[in-house]
């Protein structure tokens, strides 16, 4: 490093002789080290940094129940009480066996009641975690309690700072939570949510003799150190094959899934989007190195005769190219030190412009393998930029440049190839990259444009949660649902309103099987969608056949209707009315032979449930279930306007409030709100990549605009006597585009390969579009290589207006 100093030196005078270029240079080089630090961040939090489990991280397994009719995506594919202890019980992989059921919470205040997400949790999941609290202590096997009637509480850091003022004596405080006195035990460590944003924790007790066809606990396992995941599937597949055979009614076709934590988090499509922006922001490295290399050509080209003379003073080669690097150094180092400032400000910035919030366990702030990528960075572009003008500028024609006085600056043929293989590969790069943008926003667009079944603008939706002991039984939930419905309905510029399980374009219904009358099977997956009467008159979509429930059929447990949608009574009965026929649903009851039918009393248009771009074939099935045939104590209300729906949030919560003041409102919006943080994802995707790629078509456009005008500088002469010969200015300004068009050309050619991949790998994340149509992919193609003409034409036209007696001259 002592002997490179000298040469740093020297190369920092010289570039603060030209401010300009290390300005251009550094700020080139830092748009591609900012976007590529950013995206790292994302990608290391998102697939790469350990969870927060310590040295458990790799240890951490999820079970999911698995069906041969149930898309393996599905996010409601927990296991059975009766089924976890018995892999629990029986395999050898796992040191520990445990979960959690999700639960909403209530916390009544003087003035308001708010509803929190939490998990009832077995006592034995902090400590699988490797998790302790900040104060008190984790649950116990004596705490543990059937959902609903436990005793005890945790929680989170959040909560007690919010709620109890960070209370220092909360241990042992007696509170009340879901309208009964529960006893504070532990407070978590500040930002623990697991399993994303949960807000607090009670304690579960796993119970052998509930029913196996009641799969709602979300399996957690810790594997024995040295088991791979691989061998505890085994152990568990044999584990399910035994249920199976054990259990036929219940548990025929199903299997348990084994995941590591982080897979069980981050959606297939996730990490698609990720690659996809990891390979972008490298693209947009690899323009900016290409354009900088081009860059130092040309300043190379300029100081070929400052490089003669210490040739000719006894520089040696290695001397040269050490002057050269040090430049190189210098301004990577410059850019890295811009790029990074603006890659943390971004990072700090990412959080808040998102659609929805982290999980707990995304961290997005600089560790040990941000540090080594923006170091590994830094050498790679210091070598990437440095490493071939270095060489070419190194082996100075001493005789040509002393002969000459100075008036030849150029490195030769070879090195204007070396420049235009680089202008080609950044509009070959841009090409994938503008490609890829394209299909981005194309999608994003067609998500927002996509037709769920209905027009949601109208229509306003929150959820609700019935607390306490006091709505236990069925018909008084259901009482509760029929005053809070009433209530809405009295509202002024309301026109209905209707309670469902599921809000369409958002989340999807329950996980069934069914099957129709008179046959053996097989049996279909559908799902079960619970609502009162009003639902579709709310949507303002008409049934295609038959009728909707009665208010007999909304509060009557007993009651055998259901409607279901034109796409189940197609699969069902092709060509035929679905109406007063019997659908079977699969059970478990032992008195009606794992079948329970039902009597089909209408047909319903089809709607989307899931969320635009996620639906599966199961999704689009669906069984409409009257409210007291399936009493959930959380539904969704959705209420449809006269006018601007959002102005119906304050009447609504105070309706709610006034007809019981635990009955807790929470996840309000407007549906179109709604389908936009639905969307919201892709759509920050989409404008990620568009910058990425505006970005890359700048510095493209820079790097043939910057070649373009350092070939006509030093074809200053032979313009000269081309004009002299009778040439027009039109004419050379056409010489200089189609030399432009020429390289735009050859890079479409191979961006045109790259874009096909480019467009193959999105197609997991793209809706309602096809990634390999030609007609976009040739407008895009278009559209560059007019901005390439565009980018040549101002030195074109500079170079047209060069005086022959001016350039001759120069010989």
């Amino acid at each position: 490093m002592a002997l490179f100093a000298p040469e740093l030196a020297g190369a920092l005078r010289s570039l603060r002789q030209h401010p300009g270029f290390l300005l251009t240079a550094a700020g080139t080089l830092a748009i591609g080290i900012c976007a590529n630090v950013t995206v790292f961040s994302m990608v290391n939090g998102v697939l790469l940094r350990p969870m927060p489990f310590g040295e458990r991280t790799d240890r951490v397994m999820t079970l999911h129940s698995t069906h041969r009719l149930q898309a393996e995506d599905l996010d409601d594919s927990g296991v059975s009480s009766a089924d976890l202890l018995d892999v629990r019980g029986e395999t050898r992989s796992f040191e520990e066996v445990g979960g959690y059921v999700v639960r909403n919470f209530t916390i009544a205040s003087a003035s308001d009641t708010e509803r929190l997400t939490g998990l009832s949790v077995t006592p034995n999941l902090f400590s699988m975690l490797g998790i302790e609290p900040a104060l008190g202590r984790t649950f116990t096997p004596a705490d543990a309690a059937a959902v609903g009637l436990e005793s005890s509480v945790i929680l989170t850091h959040g909560v007690w700072q919010n709620h109890y003022g960070g209370d220092a004596n909360i241990i042992g405080r007696v509170v009340i939570i879901n309208d009964r006195p529960q006893t504070v035990v532990g407070v978590m460590p500040p930002g623990f949510r697991f399993p994303q944003r949960a807000q607090l924790y009670a304690p579960l007790v796993l119970e052998g003799d509930t029913a196996r066809t009641i799969r709602n606990v979300s399996g957690i396992a810790l594997l024995k150190p040295g088991v791979t995941r691989q061998q505890a599937q085994a152990d568990v597949d044999s584990v399910a094959a035994r249920l199976e055979s054990a259990f036929p009614t219940t548990n025929r076709g199903y299997g348990i899934r084994v995941l590591t934590f982080r897979d069980s988090q981050v959606a297939p499509q996730t990490r698609i989007a990720m690659g996809a922006l990891m390979t972008a922001v490298v693209f947009v490295l690899l323009i900016a190195c290409a354009n900088l290399a081009n860059l130092l050509f040309i300043r190379g080209a300029a100081r070929q005769r400052d490089m003669a003379i210490r040739a000719a003073m006894g520089a040696t080669r290695a001397r040269l190219i050490g002057h050269v690097f040090a430049e190189s150094a210098i301004i990577a180092g410059a850019g890295t030190a811009v790029g990074l400032s603006g890659a943390l400000w971004c990072i700090g910035f990412l959080p808040s412009v998102w659609p929805e919030e982290f999980p707990y366990w995304l961290r997005l702030d600089p560790d040990v393998r941000m540090v080594a990528f923006t170091i590994g960075l830094t050498i790679f572009t210091t070598l990437a930029v440095g490493l071939l003008p270095a060489i070419r500028m190194s082996r100075p024609s001493v005789t040509d440049q002393l002969s000459h006085g100075g008036r030849t600056s150029s490195l030769g043929r070879s090195s204007h190839r070396v420049q235009r293989a680089l202008a080609v590969g950044q509009v070959a790069l841009c090409l994938a990259l503008l490609v890829g943008a394209h299909l981005m926003i194309r999608s994003f667009l067609s998500l927002q444009r996509g037709n769920l079944g209905f027009d949601e603008r109208p229509l306003l939706s929150l959820r609700v949660f019935a607390t306490g002991d006091a709505f236990d039984p069925i018909p008084a939930r259901a009482a509760l649902f029929a005053r809070a419905l009433d209530s809405l309905r009295a509202l002024p510029g309301v026109a209905a309103v209707a309670a469902t399980s599921a809000v369409p374009g958002d989340d999807g219904g329950a996980m069934i099987r069914v099957t129709k009358d008179g046959a053996a099977g097989p049996f279909v997956g559908a799902q079960a969608i619970t609502v009162t009467p009003g639902l579709f008159d709310t949507l303002a979509v008409r049934l295609e056949q038959g009728r909707t429930f009665t208010e007999n059929e909304f509060a009557n447990p007993d009651s055998d209707a259901v409607v279901i949608n034109e796409g189940l009574a197609r699969q069902m009965w092709p060509g035929q009315s679905a109406l007063e026929r019997r659908i079977g649903i699969a059970t478990a009851d032992p008195r009606t032979d794992g079948v329970s039918w039902r009597r089909v009393v209408g047909v319903a248009p089809d709607l989307v449930y899931e969320e635009l771009g996620e639906q599966t074939e199961q999704a689009r099935l669906n069984v409409y279930f009257p409210y007291a045939r399936s009493p959930l104590r959380t539904m969704a209300l959705l209420i449809r306007g006269d006018g601007n729906p959002a102005a119906l949030i304050t009447p609504a919560r105070q309706a709610l409030r006034q007809v019981h003041r635990g009955f807790a409102a929470f996840d309000v919006a407007t549906m179109s709100e709604r389908r936009r943080l639905t969307t919201g994802a892709q759509g920050a995707l989409g404008t990620m990549m568009g910058g990425f790629a505006a970005a890359a078509l700048l510095l493209a456009c820079l790097g043939i605009y910057g070649l373009l005008a350092d070939t006509a500088r030093q074809r200053t002469q032979e313009i000269g006597v081309r004009m002299a010969l009778g040439a027009t200015p039109r004419g050379i300004v056409a010489l200089f585009v189609g030399q432009a068009a020429i390289i735009g050309a050859a890079g479409l050619v191979m961006g045109a390969v790259l874009a096909v991949l480019v467009a193959q790998a999105l197609s997991g994340v793209l809706f309602g579009i096809d990634p390999l149509a030609v007609t976009p992919m040739v407008l895009t193609a278009a559209t560059l290589i007019v901005v390439v003409i565009l980018a040549a034409y101002v030195p074109a036209r500079r170079a047209s207006k060069v005086a022959p007696l001016v350039a001759l001259r120069t010989f």
